[in-house]
């Protein structure tokens, strides 16, 4: 059985209007800019080893990775609020803090 190489995924929404959702390093770096493939493949890296953010990154095959973006957002809003601190508090709490923040007005 002859084996199919893919040289280059291309992301096309389905009606061509929607924006897509996930993607790979490279459209990851367009998406975010100034963020290099390096410093992507680590943070996808801390991603895969966390819990909370593991359901993210998806890896179809050992070579391909797509990781959704708002899970992007998610992991660099979780590593803001704890760059400093050395006992890490969850991503729900961070979110319960904020809709709490929003109703108290602030």
């Amino acid at each position: 059985m002859p084996q199919v190489k893919i040289k280059e995924v291309i992301y096309t929404p389905a009606d061509g209007t929607e924006q897509p959702t996930g993607g790979d390093y490279k459209h990851l770096c367009q998406r975010w800019e100034g963020l290099t493939i390096p410093t992507a493949k680590q943070f996808i890296k801390e991603m895969r080893d966390n819990p909370e953010f593991e359901q993210y990154v998806f890896n179809p095959t050992h070579k391909l990775m797509f990781v959704d973006y708002e899970g992007f957002r998610k992991f660099w809003k979780w590593k803001q609020a704890n760059r400093y601190r050395a006992k890490k508090i969850s991503l729900a709490k961070i979110e319960a803090d904020e809709a709490m923040a929003k109703q108290l007005g602030f």
